[in-house]
């Protein structure tokens, strides 16, 4: 019998095949012809047949695991919805490694939230947040060491406002301790580190200085000693792009100012962004120009 009469698949390959030739390379393109030569390569002439049960069960059940991407966010800034279509957009996995690159807080419309999603993957240990230059602040004015009155106008005031809350003591102090305990000054692989702000070219990452990691703006930035490429936030780009100079990248694109959080795979180069309208887009970071934007405005 004509195994395109047979086949699962037959009225697909007879619609797109005509001709004597055609119908034989749909024959052997077919899906159930590949599985009998595999089976056909699984079998050995000697093997019983519940030996060669176990061998196809087994390439059955071998699933290929889901490559671990090394995720960098750039600056939240309390925009949990930003955050959340990010999340879904980019489709962050359990196997993904989430690195924030700090200023999680103030400014944009719910700093709780956002603290609640950094703590909930923190727990599984798929986040590493970074601490940035809003949660030094906010470490200082918990120890008086700045005026509350001067943190209220760093955004500190949405930051209250997340909480219905007047003052720092009616915030929730798990909260308050994930901030001044759980967040790590950098990070760093074989390739790349990540910081808030920037890092001196010729000292090591835990020599920096808190100036220069959580303050320091993204200017005439040398490449490190370490001849990783550096990757930070804390300097907003009005573009909506990152700024990509090849031995560092920003990517702060002003999503608290109507702009975009930024999502870059550090191994592929590609980013993700989503705005706090639910606008969405992305590209590569090897595109010459940003003209293969792939956008979807919010539904």
């Amino acid at each position: 019998m004509n195994h395109l009469l047979r086949c699962p698949g037959s009225s697909k390959h007879a619609s797109q095949r005509r001709g004597v030739s055609k119908a034989v390379t749909g024959i052997a393109a077919c899906p159930c012809n590949r599985q009998e030569r595999l089976k056909s390569q699984l079998r050995h002439p000697r093997s019983s047949t519940a030996e060669f049960a176990q061998q196809w069960k087994a390439h059955e059940n071998r699933e290929e695991k889901p490559a671990m991407r090394t995720l960098a966010v750039g600056d939240i800034h309390g925009c949990y919805h930003a955050l959340t279509t990010l999340e879904s957009f980019a489709e962050f996995q359990p196997e993904d490694h989430i690195i924030t690159l700090g200023d999680h807080i103030n400014r944009g419309p719910d700093s709780r939230a956002v603290i609640e999603w950094l703590m909930e993957r923190h727990a599984t240990g798929q986040l590493t947040a970074l601490r940035g230059n809003h949660e030094c602040l906010f470490n200082a004015v918990t120890e008086s060491e700045l005026n509350h009155k001067k943190w209220l106008n760093f955004g500190g005031d949405r930051f209250l406002a997340s909480y219905n809350a007047q003052g720092i003591d009616e915030v929730l102090a798990g909260h308050i301790a994930f901030l001044k305990n759980e967040l790590q000054s950098y990070y760093q692989n074989e390739t790349h580190f990540c910081v808030h702000a920037n890092a001196c070219s010729d000292l090591d990452l835990e020599e920096q200085s808190d100036r220069m990691l959580f303050w320091e703006r993204f200017e005439k930035v040398k490449p490190h000693k370490s001849g990783r490429i550096m990757v930070c936030g804390h300097t907003p780009q009005r573009s909506g792009y990152p700024k990509d100079i090849g031995h560092a990248i920003c990517i702060d694109t002003a999503v608290a100012r109507k702009g975009w959080l930024t999502c870059l795979d550090l191994d592929s180069r590609q980013c993700w962004q989503a705005k706090e309208s639910g606008e969405t887009r992305s590209f590569s970071l090897d595109a010459q120009k940003p003209l293969n934007v792939q956008e979807r405005k919010a539904m």
